[in-house]
């Protein structure tokens, strides 16, 4: 599935940050510093200076940098060479043997944006990226989707009611432990999986004069999704 990233926040600025991709025909890494996000691409600068812009589609995973990592003394974030390799992946995460995982209704998922996440920029089925705040456990206390798994999330639905401004974003699929899994509702199609609805201000208000009727999400906003039905977890890859 082409990993979508997120427009650039409709001309606000956003601080610099550092990423490995890892991409799908060789399973290559390149790292540094991003400087650029389009809809259906990304362009990063390597430490030794190169340039180099990547389609969404060619991408199967990306790995953040701790924005808040420095050099011991206090230094800037430290970002790792292309050759360098990536993250180790978690040992203690729990491989489903049918290769599904399932959760009942309730189910919450803690997700930090990627990036922000506006209305004026965003349509229905827009596509963004999310990391996942913290490990998710079954009911054994075992690590089933460990903290740090990238998700898409899909804008399912976006309307005003009332007059204010609802957006609904829903989890369309996730990747970890080097799986990759499709998410899906166990009451089938078209029910609703997991979901997160985000409000604007109501029209008239002194909150709406304030910061206008739209929706903006900021940089690693936390989203919280909770499963509406029943979930599977299916692995594609």
């Amino acid at each position: 599935m082409v990993w979508a990233l997120l427009l650039a926040g409709c001309g606000r600025s956003q601080p610099p940050q550092s990423a490995t991709i890892t991409l799908k025909n060789d399973g290559s890494h390149f790292s540094g510093t991003i400087v650029r996000r389009e809809a259906n691409s990304i362009t990063m600068t390597a430490p030794a200076g190169d340039v180099r812009t990547f389609l969404t589609s060619e991408i199967a995973s990306i790995s953040y940098d701790s924005p808040n990592r420095g050099a011991e003394g206090g230094g800037s974030a430290q970002t790792r060479t292309s050759s360098s390799p990536p993250p180790p992946v978690r040992t203690d995460v729990v491989v489903p043997a049918d290769g599904m995982l399932q959760f009942p209704t309730g189910t919450e998922f803690n997700l930090l944006s990627d990036g922000f996440i506006d209305s004026c920029c965003a349509p229905v089925n827009f596509s963004v990226v999310g990391l996942l705040d913290k490990d998710v456990k079954n009911a054994k206390g075992e690590v089933v989707i460990p903290e740090g798994a990238t998700f898409v999330i899909v804008l399912a639905d976006e309307k005003t009611i009332n007059g204010q401004l609802h957006m609904t974003f829903a989890l369309a699929s996730a990747q970890f432990g080097g799986r990759q899994y499709r998410i899906s509702s166990s009451a089938g199609q078209p029910e609703t999986g997991a979901l997160a609805t985000f409000t604007g201000a109501k029209a008239g208000t002194a909150e709406a004069a304030k910061r206008s009727l739209s929706i903006h999400i900021e940089d690693r906003t936390l989203m919280n999704f909770k499963a509406v039905n029943p979930l599977i977890f299916k692995i594609v890859r």
